[in-house]
């Protein structure tokens, strides 16, 4: 995300100058100033602070160019001269960034980088901030590290001062060190064990510590693949996934074992996954229905709770006799 923020604070801080003795003429029309502090206000509140090596300011227009800028929108009940992004606030960087001061318009290039105070950085070469929303966005390709992801998407956009972020697809892991799977997705860490998740589109909800994911949802944990079209994720403060709820066209495999239905919820600590909505389960020859369908991964075991046995048939056409089943059936791998 790019520091385009900057403009705004320009604002404040080029026509913060000392003021022109009424003999020293008309000034220049281009300005060029070195060691810039800026300081941007919303009414009487300082909303942002930062700096920047060298500005150069086109006095009719408005237009600005500044060089190796930093500024930190910290939260409201935060100061921004404290160090380091605090929680909840927000720290762009970029090396340079050029816009338009009467529009509070600008745009970053050459590598802009985003940090959180909850661990979120976020890194791309090109970005867009709207000073009168108060709106980052990109087009171009995003990486996004945190405590317990490294994932890359299509582009970006941030209500600054806030964490909730969204990617555009394609979303896709980033970096080899964090793992991921062949067909790409996100390397969650958990306490339990590492979650891999793919999707269309992801949102990040910072404050409220989840994440929603749509379109073409893939979940793999282990032997477990989870599929849906969405999902939310919860997660702990240092980010690392503790459960996840599934909706529409559930599919759950693991193994010789397999389930459908309209909803899933699923507990990493415990490794339970739980699937409604009309489910069914197979497991070899075994079809069955029923009301609720219980996973336990971790101990390689499948519960349908009211079950009723499908019979099927076998390949010459004589339908299969179905062994009896209980009204909860439990069978291991």
């Amino acid at each position: 995300m790019r520091s385009p923020t900057t403009a705004l604070v320009l604002w404040v801080g080029l026509f913060a100058c000392v003021p022109r003795r009424a003999d020293e003429g008309t000034p220049p029309p281009m300005a060029t100033l070195t060691g810039i502090r800026l300081l941007y206000y919303q009414g009487a509140e300082l909303a942002a602070a930062g700096v920047a090596t060298q500005v150069t300011y086109e006095r009719s227009q408005g237009d600005f160019v500044a060089s190796e800028v930093t500024l930190r929108f910290p939260s409201r009940r935060e100061q921004p001269n404290s160090p380091g992004p605090a929680a909840g606030g927000m720290e762009l960087r970029a090396p340079t960034v050029t816009g338009n001061l009467t529009h509070k318009q600008a745009d970053g290039s050459g590598g802009t980088v985003l940090r959180t105070g909850s661990g979120i950085v976020a890194r791309t070469e090109r970005a867009h901030l709207d000073g009168l929303a108060m709106r980052a966005n990109g087009k171009d390709p995003v990486w996004i590290e945190t405590p317990a992801h490294a994932l890359r998407a299509g582009g970006f956009s941030v209500q600054i001062g806030q964490e909730d972020f969204e990617f555009d697809p394609p979303v896709s892991v980033s970096s080899p060190s964090h793992g991921g799977g062949p067909d790409g997705g996100v390397q969650a860490n958990s306490a339990r064990m590492p979650i891999l998740i793919d999707s269309d589109k992801l949102r990040f909800e910072g404050k409220k510590q989840q994440a929603l994911w749509y379109g073409h949802v893939k979940v793999v944990r282990g032997t477990t693949h989870l599929s849906c079209d969405r999902m939310l994720s919860h997660y702990t403060k240092t980010q690392e996934i503790t459960r996840v709820e599934c909706d529409g066209n559930v599919e759950v495999t693991d193994g010789d074992k397999w389930a459908r239905g309209k909803h899933a919820d699923f507990d990493n600590l415990t490794g339970i996954l739980v699937v409604t909505g009309s489910p069914e389960a197979k497991q070899g020859a075994n079809h069955v229905r029923g009301t609720q369908v219980t996973f336990n991964v971790d101990k390689d075991t499948i519960e349908v709770e009211n079950a009723s046995a499908q019979v099927e048939s076998t390949p010459q056409g004589t339908p299969a006799v179905p062994k009896p089943e209980p009204k909860k059936e439990k069978s291991p791998r």
